[in-house]
């Protein structure tokens, strides 16, 4: 009958929506008690969205911005070392042992320094940064951010995307040796605790994904370790439980080279966009970056 092509046009039509699949029905109802229970079921569910599934295919396709974190007070550190590496280099050429006492005393210092850091801010430096990078990014619109659940990372997200929701996931946090005291983060109270002077920002983030125990990985992450995990964070953002085509994430430096299995380094506030699908990641040459910035690519 023609009531029966209708529902059968309507059931087609909303197979492409992801509501459908949790309303499941008999593709051919036979009898008129099974047509009108299959209708009222398809009008109850309101209005539909359509995935971020590319059409046709039935692939997810997810394009994500990934970006390194601004300077942070280890990466200040961090540069101090490698100058005395360098002095004590010249030192060792032009034979002058005061000077490479003074370059090993200050090496040794700083590896120790960043031994018992924990958990550091951002710098000056790393705030111009931000303020630098939200000019590049103002214009892209994405449909969640993301970032390491460490501090760095919490406040180069807020300063790059003002006004927006956070999503901490432990997944994107950096990998660690023993020498990165940096690199631990804080347990869930005790980051609450420190950010409750800023309710506005506090307001801003999501702590849905991190537990109230360790969640940051351990001393001695081995590099198959942490492919793995970033492969299981790539999946994470491909099984997003709600339409998303478009995505941020804040994290840090050796979890970017990993992620995206890009070997290049990767710059203190430096992005770059990728595509993920049907497992694989790819880099969009014409995608929103810190080297040649597209601003009509997602701008709305």
């Amino acid at each position: 009958s023609k009531a029966t092509v209708s529902v059968l046009y309507c059931m087609m039509i909303a197979s492409s929506y992801e509501p459908m699949a949790a309303n499941a029905m008999p593709l051919s109802p036979q009898t008129p008690k099974q047509k009108a229970s299959l209708m009222q079921r398809m009008l109850s569910m309101g209005p539909v969205r359509r995935t971020s599934r590319d059409e046709g295919s039935g692939e997810r396709r997810l394009e994500v911005t990934f970006v390194r974190h601004g300077e942070g007070v280890h990466n200040e550190m961090e540069n101090g070392v490698k100058r005395a590496g360098k002095g004590l280099l010249g030192s060792f050429s032009g034979l002058d042992v005061k000077r490479a006492a003074k370059e090993s005393k200050t090496m040794l210092n700083g590896i120790m320094e960043g031994a018992r850091m924990k958990d550091p801010n951002l710098t000056a430096e790393g705030m111009r940064q931000c303020g630098d990078t939200r000019g590049k990014l103002g214009v892209f619109r994405y449909d969640a951010i993301f970032a390491s659940p460490m501090l760095r990372t919490i406040e180069t997200a807020a300063n790059l995307f003002p006004d927006k929701k956070i999503i901490l996931h432990p997944g994107c946090c950096e990998s660690r040796s023993f020498f990165e005291g940096f690199n631990a983060g804080t347990m869930k109270t005790e980051l609450l605790s420190r950010l409750s002077s800023n309710p506005e920002l506090l307001a801003r983030l999501d702590f849905t994904y991190v537990p109230e125990d360790k969640w940051w990985v351990r001393i001695g992450e081995t590099d198959t370790q942490l492919h793995a995990r970033a492969q299981r964070f790539r999946s994470f953002l491909l099984s997003l439980p709600y339409p998303a085509t478009r995505v941020a994430v804040v994290s840090h430096g050796n979890f970017l080279k990993s992620v995206t299995t890009d070997s290049l380094k990767w710059k203190n506030c430096e992005f770059r966009t990728y595509a993920l699908q049907n497992g694989t990641i790819s880099r969009l040459a014409s995608a929103p970056s810190s080297e040649e910035p597209q601003e009509s690519y997602y701008f709305q």
